[in-house]
């Protein structure tokens, strides 16, 4: 790895001198939020003495770095001492744990620190590879509505195991991180409240913000309304005495006129009756006879070529007369049919006239002569209807036969 012979290089320094007090420490202004003392005691060199040999135990575990493990160790030592060796190797894990923002921060505060003393090695290695740091780095700004807030950062790379980070956010100040780019979940927490998490791909050199707020926002309070002006009352005038209404006369009357003539619409005369019974059963007869007709005619056809002409001539005469018979009383319905439609226009209105409607077999009475006086001399003018007469004969000619219908106006 390209920072194998930085490490080795800061583990040699520390190997060569473990007198901390001869190390110059950088001022707080210098180191932001890391902030050692100026002063350092004898019992906080100690403690410093034993994170840092317990950072580099992890740094050299047989079965891999353990970066992770090795940080807090370093910060310890550093925050205890204000070692610029320290500095570097809390650097380098800030580094391989993907905190780009803070190895940055942390590689110009040892630059800094170590002025013209720094290896030429070590310089050169950080100058070559802290333009690559910077152009990758991704800044996030995030900021919370609560105290006590923690974020816990998850990248998953494409290959190798997720790496975690963890921060904490101060409330209502935001803060600025520099991590590397790629797909990152972060998850704040805080005691009381439901996670937030802010699921985002870094690209990189980009910036973002976000806000992880647990409080509700409050409506906004509802302006005064302003007080209703009492309206003005309106101006009463005087009441104007009413004027005395116009006398209205009562329209006379109209004279009732005269009520229309004709009565209700009652049954046909008797002799529409007779008329339509005589067509019906002259149509039952034809259908009877024409029924035998047909009889007779198959019976000749299947006869041909199988009976004597006696017997032929027989069943001829028989057909020929069923025939003839059936054609008559075809005319005959078809002339009472028509004597019926014509009999009953004829004697429309049925019980017109101011008469009500007469049944078969009774005789209608002549409107007395005191009612003949009261009708209108127009409807006295009318022709009467009942001078007609009608009458059906059998026509009976060679090779067929008919009926005769005559009527009489």
């Amino acid at each position: 790895m390209r920072y194998c012979s930085l490490v080795r290089h800061a583990l040699a320094v520390l190997a060569c001198c473990l007198a901390f007090a001869a190390v110059p420490r950088l001022a707080a202004a210098q180191t932001g939020a890391l902030e050692p003392p100026e002063n350092p005691t004898p019992a906080e060199m100690a403690q410093a003495r034993v994170h840092m040999g317990a950072g580099v135990a992890f740094i050299q575990d047989p079965d891999g770095a353990k970066y992770e493990d090795a940080y807090p160790e370093f910060k310890k030592a550093y925050l205890l001492s204000g070692s610029l060796n320290a500095l570097l190797n809390l650097a380098i894990c800030a580094q391989k744990l993907e905190r780009d923002g803070e190895a940055i921060t942390l590689y110009r505060k040892y630059v800094a620190g170590k002025g013209d003393s720094i290896d030429a090695a070590t310089k050169e290695q950080i100058q070559r590879d802290m333009p690559a740091l910077e152009a990758v780095v991704a800044w996030v700004t995030l900021s919370t509505d609560l105290a006590d807030v923690t974020v816990t950062d998850v990248r998953t790379p494409a290959r190798g195991f997720p790496i975690t980070n963890v921060y904490q956010l101060p409330a209502k100040q935001p803060v600025q991180l520099g991590i590397h780019p790629g797909r990152h979940a972060l998850t704040a927490s805080v005691a009381g409240k439901s996670d937030k998490v802010w699921n985002i791909e870094l690209a990189n050199g980009s910036a973002h913000k976000y806000d992880f707020l647990f409080e509700a926002p409050k409506p906004p309070e509802p302006k005064p309304k302003p007080e209703a002006k009492p309206a003005p009352k309106p101006e009463t005038k005087p009441e104007a005495k009413p004027e005395a209404e116009p006398e209205v006369k009562p329209e006379p009357e109209p004279e009732p006129g005269p009520e229309p003539q004709g009565g209700p619409i009652g049954l046909p005369p008797w002799h529409v009756w007779a008329a339509a019974g005589g067509t019906v059963a002259a149509g039952a007869v034809w259908a009877a006879l024409g029924v035998v007709a047909l009889q007779k005619n198959k019976q000749l056809k299947d006869s041909q070529g199988k009976e004597d002409e006696a017997t032929l001539r027989g069943l001829y005469d028989d057909t020929r007369n069923f025939n003839m018979a059936a054609d008559i009383c075809m005319g005959v319905t078809i002339a009472g049919a028509a004597a019926t439609g014509v009999l009953g226009f004829l004697a429309w209105p049925w019980g017109g006239e101011g008469q009500a409607a007469s049944a078969p077999g009774e005789q209608s009475q002549p409107p007395a002569a005191e009612e003949q006086d009261k009708e209108p001399e127009e409807v006295r003018r009318r022709p009467s209807r009942r001078g007609y007469s009608l009458s059906v004969a059998p026509a009976p000619e060679r090779g067929g036969a008919g009926a005769v219908l005559m009527g009489r106006f």
